[in-house]
């Protein structure tokens, strides 16, 4: 059986579940048009401080086991880099967490080097030191060991159920890291957004330089894209008004499909 492919959004963000329900393929062409766009975890390979939230059972520990592997401690990665795995369920002391998920002596190396280290830590919520406290451990020991100077090469990928992720330290993560902190989590409800044939363009508030786009005719999947280039006030003609054609279109109902 194939690997299931998961994708990540914003925590803020929304995404369309138009397609009966289920996400649509973010690699289609409505998976362009409907952003914006969930991303794989390899595409978010370069956000310094990404925390995966969702609900038990959806993935979060599978995908990060898949990326960075399940042995505790420090790993070196087939390109030299280091991977400092911790799995929190089984951490009962912040001594736990300084001999095994961010031991000095191989952090030091680290530091000294000019290669990349990402620590993970999967199932915060299950951790008996309590999200809260074990995030700000782990704040405190990087600001303690890590110097300004090598923090540019350190990533954090933490995996934590959304209901017990603790908001309250994310400030905290944030001046670590600066500006490209973020959280993602699984796609969310459906948007409930109104059939497109019922909504004037006049409602949508585009901006210059906007592009929409939408199918025509599921059989057929005519796949149309507009942009926005210039508005200007009515005339008093009638609309909508072709101003310009070129080539010959396609016949909208070809006679093979009358039969």
């Amino acid at each position: 059986m194939p690997a299931c492919l998961r994708y990540w959004r914003k925590r803020d963000e929304e995404c369309s579940l138009r397609d009966q329900g289920f996400l649509v393929d973010p690699g289609s062409f409505l998976g362009q048009a409907f952003g914006p766009r969930p991303q794989t975890l390899e595409e978010l390979a370069s956000v310094a401080c990404l925390v995966l939230l969702g609900v038990p059972g959806m993935g979060k520990s599978t995908v990060i086991k898949e990326q960075y592997g399940r042995t505790t401690g420090p790993v070196r990665t087939a390109t030299g880099d280091m991977v400092m795995y911790g799995d929190l369920a089984r951490a009962t002391s912040e001594q736990y967490l300084t001999n095994m998920v961010l031991p000095a002596k191989q952090l030091q190396t680290w530091v000294r080097s000019d290669r990349a280290l990402t620590v993970v830590l999967d199932t915060l919520d299950e951790c008996s030191l309590g999200p809260s406290m074990t995030v700000q451990w782990l704040k405190d020991s990087l600001e303690r060991q890590v110097p300004p100077a090598a923090r540019p090469r350190l990533l954090l990928r933490i995996a934590c159920r959304t209901a017990d992720w603790p908001v309250s330290v994310e400030q905290e993560l944030r001046e670590f890291w600066g500006d490209e902190n973020a959280e993602f989590a699984r796609p969310g409800t459906p948007d409930g957004a109104p059939q497109t044939a019922d909504v004037p363009l006049a409602e949508l508030d585009l901006a210059i330089g906007a592009k929409i786009a939408y199918v025509f005719d599921y059989g057929d999947e005519w796949q149309v894209r507009l942009g926005l280039r210039q508005q200007t006030d009515a005339d008093g003609g009638a609309y909508p008004r072709v101003l310009k054609r070129e080539g010959t279109p396609p016949p909208q109902y070809p006679e093979h499909d009358q039969d």
